[in-house]
């Protein structure tokens, strides 16, 4: 885990998961995200707390865990993390923070789980391998490269596999790849202010942009066509759902669920939902709905049509 002051430098510098994002490997973030965060174009962690994916929330909880059964299988461990800082001696905006590091040799070591939330990927080898998913081995890479080590031993706790160590070897061509791609990465999109080509951000990321009010920008005709026919599309789509679920439940007449079919099973089963009645509160306790009530400033994408010529 990061401390407050090295997540504050991490804005202005390259990490190991910044590096996967960059290469286009990152399942939660893009080229473009970073672009954005080491740019200043927005603030505040990637996620507020407590709404990190599950899977990232789970890989922080089992983390402390993993470290300490690495410790049995590699030796004593480097933990404390004012002392997992390291800079890479040619590019110094090539920053890592390891996991833990083994104290003998210097090994970076990077915890890792997989299969919450989501399926266990394939590309997971056999244990005591370095046959590990995409993105852990661009991110053993960039830590191999900056503690310049051999090895970056990655603890990993697998959904339905339970505990296993992996071994990831360094590769001198995939080395050279990812140096390559941060240094231009770095110096012509960071430090030229230009967003990065074939990538896209996040809407949630993109949507936080800080925006000069009362400004435009002109956009190409083609942009503002291709939004305006996908709006009318997905209009089109929900029309024909809501007709496809009308035609469903009159077929299921009464029952409250189809039999089971090799396509599946389609169900109408009733469900407890609990509301805040705010109009009521609001009207019993005024004093506490002006106490408690926040003012939030929202933006919203809308389509304006265009003014017909007189």
């Amino acid at each position: 885990m990061l401390t407050k002051k090295q997540r504050d430098a991490h804005a202005k510098t390259i990490g190991a998961s910044d590096a996967s994002a960059i290469l286009g490997v990152n399942p939660y973030m893009s080229a473009y995200d970073v672009w954005l965060r080491k740019t200043g174009k927005v603030q505040g962690e990637q996620w507020e707390p407590g709404q990190e994916p599950e899977p990232v929330q789970i890989g922080v909880a089992l983390e402390p865990a993993l470290i300490s059964w690495a410790k049995s299988e590699l030796g004593k461990l480097i933990t404390d993390p004012r002392k997992l800082e390291v800079r890479d001696k040619d590019l110094p905006f090539l920053v890592v923070h390891p996991d833990a590091l083994v104290l003998q040799t210097g090994d970076p070591v990077e915890a890792k789980t997989s299969g919450f939330g989501h399926a266990v990927p394939q590309d997971w080898g056999e244990p005591g391998t370095g046959q590990v998913p995409e993105p852990v081995c661009v991110q053993a890479h960039v830590q191999m490269r900056v503690t310049l080590r051999p090895v970056c031993h990655v603890p990993t706790w697998l959904k339905g596999r339970g505990r296993a160590m992996f071994h990831v070897e360094r590769n001198g061509g995939l080395l050279e790849v990812i140096a390559e791609r941060l240094s231009y990465f770095w110096r012509h999109n960071v430090q030229g202010d230009i967003p990065p080509e074939d990538s896209l951000p996040s809407l949630d990321l993109i949507r936080q942009v800080r925006r000069v009010p009362k400004t435009m920008k002109a956009l190409p005709p083609a942009l503002i066509e291709s939004y305006a026919e996908t709006k009318a599309a997905m209009k089109d789509c929900e029309k024909i759902m809501e007709e496809m679920q009308a035609r469903v439940l009159a077929e299921l007449g009464n029952a409250e669920a189809s039999e089971p079919t090799a396509a599946g099973q389609l169900t109408f089963m009733a469900t407890d939902v609990t509301r805040f009645d705010s109009k009521r509160f609001r009207a019993e306790h005024p004093d506490l709905w002006e106490q408690y009530k926040e003012t939030q400033q929202v933006r919203r994408l809308l389509l304006r049509k265009a003014k017909e010529d007189a």
